[in-house]
């Protein structure tokens, strides 16, 4: 009688729980909102980002070309990759929020061009496409506010399929905005990548470049630097 009455009450939590989510019963928005916040709350560690600091003291004044993004733009000395004065403001670990958060160091400069990349981090974080389209959106819109012209790079593959999926949609979304706007879009993956992954020749870890992975990259954009 006792094992009868226990199958009974596990059926029935269970059939309570797929009622609960599939009509939006409490507490299932209440969880959903719970976890959201939490998303969000993690999401806002760019927050503490310590390279950024590094930022505010650095005595250049002016630039005509700066380099904006994630590890990926900060693990290369862009100056002396193309021998000409090339200010990088990559950060280690940084997501799109992140760019936006510290744009006044972009405009401080008063570059003519801007040069984008990055996403791989923000889906890492638990990002979603649309939320990294639409701060590309915005990046692009306040750089024009400003008078400086974006370059937007083609998100990078990876090695590893489950975040190459995100990179294919947003690098989609991201050409289509450019073309429909009038704006660069530079596909790096042209060169780095092969059946949508990052060929092994140009990574040390599977997400980052090495010495002949920036070659490739140098030589997809060069003739928009000079």
């Amino acid at each position: 009688m006792f094992m009868i009455l226990m199958i009974i009450v596990s059926l029935f939590v269970y059939i309570l729980g797929i009622a609960t989510v599939r009509y939006n019963l409490f507490p299932y928005p209440q969880l959903l909102s719970l976890k959201n916040s939490v998303q969000v709350d993690k999401s806002k560690k760019y927050l503490e980002n310590k390279y950024v600091k590094l930022h505010e003291i650095y005595a250049t004044q002016s630039a005509d070309i700066v380099m904006l993004g994630d590890s990926l733009t900060s693990n290369v000395n862009w100056s002396e990759l193309f021998d000409r004065p090339i200010i990088n403001r990559g950060v280690g670990g940084d997501v799109t929020d992140g760019y936006l958060h510290r744009m006044s160091f972009i405009y401080k400069l008063k570059p003519k061009k801007v040069f984008m990349n990055g996403g791989t981090n923000d889906f890492v974080a638990g990002y979603s496409v649309e939320q990294v389209l639409e701060n590309y959106k915005l990046i692009i819109k306040n750089l024009q506010d400003h008078e400086i012209k974006p370059y937007m790079q083609s998100v990078v593959y990876t090695s590893f399929d489950e975040i190459n999926n995100k990179i294919t949609q947003i690098n989609l979304l991201l050409q289509q905005y450019c073309n429909d706007n009038n704006i660069v879009y530079i596909d790096l993956n042209k060169g780095l990548a092969k059946d949508k992954k990052l060929i092994d020749k140009y990574t040390i870890d599977g997400s980052h470049l090495n010495a002949r992975g920036y070659e490739v990259w140098k030589n997809e954009i060069k003739d928009y630097i000079f």
